[in-house]
Formats: C-alpha cells, structure tokens, sequence
C-alpha cells in the first residue's frame, strides 16, 4: 500500500473497505433469500444446472489457487525466519494433513474455531499496534493527505483488492430466519476490517518509516521487532508472540479455502465419499504448493491472479445471481 498510494494508503484502504462492504451486503442478502441454502443449490433454480456447475468449477479452481498462495506464502514466511533449514516440503507435509483434516469436519466446525481464534487474533494485533503507535514517530506518516494524491489514492485500490477478499467464502455458508441483521453486520465488519487495516499500516509506518517499509519484504515483522510492550523479559520479544497470533490468521485462511474447495467439489459430486474427496484436493494441493515453490516470482503471479479472479466470484457473479433473483421475485409478485 505503501508503494502505491504513499502516506494516502489509509484512504485507499477506506474506500476498498467500503466497497467490499456492499459486496459482503450483497451476498448475504442474496442468501437470506434462499434460507437454509448455499450459492450452489439456489443457482440451479435460478440459472440451471450446466450454468451452475460452471460457475462452481470456477470458485473451485479459485479457492484452490488461493489455497495454494496461503500454503506457500506460510511456507516461506517459516523458511526464512523461522526454520531454515527445514525443508519446505517438510512444512506442507506437517501442515496440510491438519488443514484438510478442518476442512474433513465441514464448515459448523471450521466457523465454531474461527469464533475462539478470531478473538483472540483481534485481541492480539490490536493491543500490540496500539502500542507501536505510542512507541512510533507521529511525523513519518504526516501528511495525511495530500489533494493532488486524490487519483493516486482511487488508482491504488486495486493493490488493496486482495487483502479484503474472502466475503466469497459466504457463499457456502447457508443461513437461517435467525439471520435477520446478517447484511447489516456484514457491511459493517467490513468497514471494521478497514479500519483495522488503517492501524496496521500506519503504526508499521510510524516505527519503521516510508522507506523502511518499501525495502523489506515482510516490513510488519521488522516493525514489531522494535516494540518493547514490557519490561517484563517474558514478554521483552513481542514479535515471536504476535507471530503466534499471525500464524493463527494463516491457518484459517488455509483452513477456510480448503473447506470451500471441499464444499463446491462435494455439491458437483454428491455421490462421492467426503473423505476421499478430501484426500483427493490434499494430495493436489499438496502437488501444485511443489511446483509453485519452484517457480520464480509466483507470488507476484498468485497476487495478480487472485485479484482479477477474486473480483469476479466476489462481485460479478454474486451480482449477476443478485439481479437474477430479484428480476423473479418481481415476477412472481406482479404474476
């Protein structure tokens, strides 16, 4: 963010946060219409079956790229500052039978863990960027704003795309007559993830600085290298126990797209046993996260690829079955 909208990110991040936020309205609203079902089930009513496959084929192929992205992306953040030595291939092979094993269990229990590990997730970044912005300098973020930046700004929100996408994943998520503020809360988590991201950015600004930032790969963890939260030597390197709370987002975003990959394929094949299916995606996944690690700047490849792809399953189709949706109930109500 940084590189693209400079001291302006925040705003950037804002109007992104915005954005999704009707997004994530949209898809929730669109599955309270059909209560008790995911997009998989209502599609077919709405656009018919070979329709409806295809576009499960495509959230399939997409939560299994992304899947991949967040595997490799975990194995090289433990590679480089954690376990050099380790192969990588010894981190896929301890970590994915444990993800797939969530994903096993079905998504009641992978959103009952996200429920314990969000909290705790929230409750861990928030209390140590809070305390990066005491400890960081004030005058490495000003100015704010800057008028002539306004294009900047709006141009650089497709940079931000990435880090708000995953209100996709509601679309394997039935809801029920219990729901009834669903889309409110939605919107509004949204617009709270931006606000959370708003204080990631500028404390890791406001300790390290603009150019600090641009030069390392993994700024956030060179940042809270610097945060002395205590006195107290337990707690004197607060970068290992943030990195926990870190590695906790990792394995649910893993987990999460694991179990969207597992959901999409189990709907298109109801016949097929769920842990074969299981076992199946694993051992693909476990055989593209190979072939990715040895492949040169694939991660600028993966961040590419989900943005344009995640705008499509997170917006444009949702939207085109929104529209669909509507058009019917309208007809149904004049008829």
């Amino acid at each position: 963010m940084v590189l693209s909208a400079g001291r302006g990110a925040w705003i950037t991040l804002i109007i992104t946060s915005v954005v999704f936020a009707f997004g994530a309205a949209m898809i929730v609203s669109l599955n309270k219409m059909f209560m008790g079902e995911v997009l998989f089930d209502y599609s077919i009513r709405m656009t018919g079956k070979f329709a409806t496959y295809i576009i499960s084929v495509i959230y399939t192929i997409y939560f299994l790229i992304v899947s991949v992205f967040l595997l490799t992306s975990f194995s090289d953040i433990l590679k480089f500052e954690f376990l050099p030595k380790t192969p990588e291939l010894v981190d896929l092979l301890a970590g994915l039978p444990i993800f797939c094993y969530m994903a096993f269990n079905g998504i009641t229990v992978v959103a009952r863990l996200f429920e314990i590990i969000g909290v705790l997730f929230l409750i861990g970044i928030l209390i140590v960027h809070i305390t990066m912005f005491f400890e960081g300098k004030p005058e490495y973020v000003l100015p704010l704003f800057d008028p002539h930046d306004i294009t900047r700004y709006l141009a650089s929100v497709k940079d931000a795309v990435i880090a708000f996408l995953g209100i996709e994943v509601m679309t394997i998520i039935p809801f029920t007559n219990r729901n009834k503020h669903a889309s409110k809360v939605a919107f509004l988590t949204l617009i709270c993830i931006g606000l959370i991201y708003v204080i990631v950015v500028e404390s890791n600004i406001m300790m390290i600085g603009m150019d600090e930032v641009v030069h390392y790969n993994d700024p956030l963890i060179k940042a809270i290298e610097l945060v002395r939260f205590t006195k107290n030597e337990i707690f004197q390197r607060i970068d290992i126990q943030y990195l926990t709370f870190g590695f906790m987002g990792v394995f649910m975003g893993i987990t999460i797209t694991i179990t969207a990959t597992v959901e999409y394929v189990c709907k298109m094949f109801k016949k097929a046993d769920r842990l074969i299916v299981v076992i199946c995606i694993g051992i693909i996944i476990f055989v593209l996260s190979i072939i990715a690690l040895g492949i040169k700047d694939i991660q600028s490849a993966f961040w590419k690829t989900i943005t344009y792809a995640g705008l499509v399953v997170a917006f444009l189709i949702p939207a085109i079955l929104f529209a669909i949706a509507k058009v019917k109930t309208n007809a149904a109500k004049i008829g």
